[in-house]
């Protein structure tokens, strides 16, 4: 059998580094959910609440907490024009607490109905760790302001980049409009982008993502209170617009009015939370790429080296 040429060693180790670069690049995964990405939406559920779901479509799992135990909170689907279609499983921490009649209120197309699912509580109890940590880093302060233009471009780039893949920003000032765009641009590295919020905040535009990242990548991160209680308001009312990303309010109240989320929201506090007025939340359907230990990556370039050592 006739050995290769060196132009053919040059070749295939040519295409391993270039393998190699983007397997390793991965690797700067950021802000992880964990198992939250099962979900489209997870209510905190604390005390006798409601998170009422009038019309509109959830793809995605719907998760409802009771952290106290002593109280369960429960889900109300309504039907003022049309029917809430669910394309997801419904879970509850506690005990079953659904409201509303099945073919006429909703309709799930897809899944079950389960109480007694340890893993939502656990799952919220993650993310308000996650909330609470990202909240305290330093980050770039940025006002968003898409007033006069009607739209603004954030840099994933201009971010203060932490030690786990994260571009954290910290909005000091926020005007964001109906009819008006937001576009977030992701870095070369794939880095994550987290914008920490200390004040009510209404979304009124649409977000868009540029340059590779997702819906995953990008989190709205209200930190704000303690206990599920004392945290801002989030309202999203985009005007039928569409908003890509991971929203969290752990502690305060959350309300969705005629809007598309590509993405997910997480949160809820001791408060009823509503998605009304056709409101869709759709949840990507994205299967994570397996991302190498540092470890593997050595080993690859090292493999790398012995070839040309060999040659």
């Amino acid at each position: 059998m006739k050995a290769p040429s060196f132009q053919h060693t040059y070749l295939i180790s040519r295409l391993l580094v270039l393998g190699m670069a983007g397997v390793c690049v991965s690797a700067r995964a950021g802000f992880g959910l964990e198992d939250s990405t099962n979900y489209a939406v997870l209510y905190e559920g604390s005390g006798k609440n409601v998170l009422q779901c009038d019309s509109g479509n959830i793809t995605g799992d719907i998760g409802i907490g009771a952290p106290s135990k002593a109280t369960t909170a429960s889900l109300k689907l309504s039907s003022s024009a049309s029917k809430t279609i669910i394309n997801g499983n419904l879970y509850f921490d506690s005990e079953v607490n659904v409201s509303g009649k099945a073919g006429s209120d909703y309709e799930q197309k897809d899944g079950e109905i389960a109480g007694n699912k340890s893993s939502v509580s656990s799952d919220l109890n993650y993310l308000n760790k996650l909330s609470a940590s990202l909240g305290g880093e330093a980050g770039t302060a940025v006002a968003i302001d898409t007033g006069e233009t009607g739209k603004q471009t954030i840099y994933a780039a201009n971010g203060k980049l932490d030690g786990n893949g994260n571009r954290v920003f910290n909005v000091t000032d926020f005007s964001f409009g109906k009819n008006t765009t937001l576009t977030i641009s992701g870095d070369p590295a794939g880095d994550s982008v987290v914008f920490n919020f200390s004040d009510d905040a209404t979304f009124g535009g649409s977000i868009t993502l540029a340059k590779g990242l997702s819906s995953d990548q990008v989190m709205f991160n209200f930190p704000g209170g303690s206990d599920l209680d004392e945290g801002v308001t989030l309202k999203i009312n985009a005007n039928g617009g569409t908003e890509y990303g991971t929203f969290l309010n752990p502690n305060g109240q959350i309300i969705i009015t005629n809007s598309v989320v590509q993405g997910r929201v997480f949160g809820g506090g001791s408060q009823d939370e509503d998605i009304e007025s056709g409101c869709s939340v759709i949840a990507p359907n994205v299967v994570p790429t397996p991302v190498p230990e540092p470890e593997i990556c050595a080993m690859i370039a090292m493999g790398i080296a012995g070839l040309w050592v060999a040659r």
